[in-house]
């Protein structure tokens, strides 16, 4: 299976480029559930009441922590709205059998990762992370027709990854990760998708590899608390 990449729409990009920052990116909580027995409390103490060491976390420090939660949490609702609004019409108005993959990226922009099928079809993947919390694959026929559109980010779909998959394995499943994150002393890479839950709470799904064998140890999940501000 051969993999083009690519980038998103030209006017998703402006909401896009929003979202990063030198050294770090616009989170910065940590990873509770896989890590911090009793779940964790955002911000607070390294060890606990007995004065034993914390495990390791994820944590993702970096320029927009520094700069303030607030700003970032308002740029958020922009760069979701027009993320939103390129997957709107494309939803509603292409037309399996009808369109053409040339349609598609006329709605969507060019995908992020091109799969080739041994049948002849295609798979579009448009990754809407950061800002978004979606991502979609898009399948082109043998023919060249637009046949279907799928989201990703879905409980069916994290239910897929196991312990032991690859990290080919987990993409072709859920597609490109919002972010990637080492943890030294675990000898383990976090792959962390964010989500929305019932259009109200932003999380993320983690899945994580050792870094020895590029396989799944372990999933864990945890709140985006970047909307709550500070």
């Amino acid at each position: 299976m051969a993999m083009n990449r690519g980038t998103c729409a030209p006017w998703c990009n402006a909401a896009e480029n929003t979202s990063g920052g030198p050294g770090g990116d616009v989170r910065g909580g940590d990873v509770r559930g896989g890590d911090v027995p009793g779940g964790g409390v955002p911000g607070g103490p390294s060890g606990n009441a007995r004065g034993r060491a914390a495990p390791e976390v994820v944590r993702r420090p970096g320029a927009w922590q520094r700069l303030g939660r607030r700003f970032v949490a308002a740029l958020l609702p922009l760069g979701l709205v027009v993320l939103a609004g390129c997957d709107y019409f494309a939803e509603k108005k292409l037309v399996p059998g009808i369109h053409t993959e040339a349609d598609v990226r006329n709605f969507m922009g060019k995908p992020e990762l091109v799969s080739e099928e041994p049948d002849g079809s295609r798979r579009l993947e448009y990754p809407r992370s950061p800002m978004g919390a979606e991502t979609y694959f898009v399948y082109i026929g043998p023919d060249g027709k637009y046949k279907a559109m799928e989201k990703a980010m879905n409980e069916a779909n994290f239910a897929k990854v196991k312990s032991g998959m690859s990290r080919d394995d987990v993409r072709r499943i859920l597609g490109k990760q919002t972010e990637t994150t080492p943890l030294a002393l675990k000898n383990e890479e976090v792959w962390s998708w964010r989500y929305e839950v019932d259009n109200s709470k932003l999380m993320f799904f983690n899945a994580h590899f050792d870094k020895a064998s590029g396989k799944v140890v372990r999933i864990s999940r945890d709140q985006d608390w970047r909307g709550m501000g500070s």
